[in-house]
């Protein structure tokens, strides 16, 4: 009986946690927008319009989001975010969307020891290395997955005056 008593309570608490955390929801025109980086990983980043798609996603989208490539074979899209939301998700949940099959892979450092989620997606013969972070515009904190990133801005533990960005690099493998 105390067990059943332990999993209602549990289920109770679960079910209102998130009626009762408070969260800074600030508009993207609340926020002085930082502008996107001019280069990523040393290599220059060309803007490049947004697809039909990404324009969808960018109508109740809390702040902005742009594309880039660097080169013939990576693409590189940023989203500029002013608070915690669900509207933020993992890369590999789009890419499922678009009938790619996801291979996680371990979690790799950079250069320039930030942390990213990398994963492959495969469609057909197309095969792309896809990395994923999020970090504070200050740089103070960062994150390697979308999931913690929201618990952390949800339950107040990660505050950004000038928001996150998101960054996602899909670069082809070589066939």
């Amino acid at each position: 009986m105390r067990t059943v008593t332990f999993f209602i309570a549990c289920c109770i608490l679960a079910a209102v946690a998130p009626l009762i955390v408070r969260q800074s929801k600030l508009s993207a025109d609340s926020l002085p927008f930082p502008g996107w980086p001019a280069e990523l990983e040393s290599r220059a980043l060309t803007e490049q319009p947004l697809t039909a798609r990404e324009q969808q996603l960018t109508k109740d989208f809390p702040g902005k989001i742009a594309r880039f490539t660097t080169d013939d074979s990576r693409e590189v899209i940023f989203r500029w975010i002013t608070h915690g939301t669900r509207a933020v998700h993992p890369a590999s949940d789009c890419f499922r969307g678009l009938g790619y099959s996801i291979r996680p892979l371990p979690l790799t450092v950079d250069a320039a020891g930030n942390r990213w989620g990398t994963f492959e997606a495969q469609r057909g013969d197309e095969s792309l290395l896809v990395r994923e972070r999020i970090y504070s515009i200050d740089g103070a904190e960062s994150w390697a997955d979308v999931s913690s990133w929201y618990w952390q801005t949800t339950f107040g533990k990660a505050t950004a005056t000038n928001g996150w960005m998101a960054v996602t690099i899909a670069q082809r493998q070589n066939q």
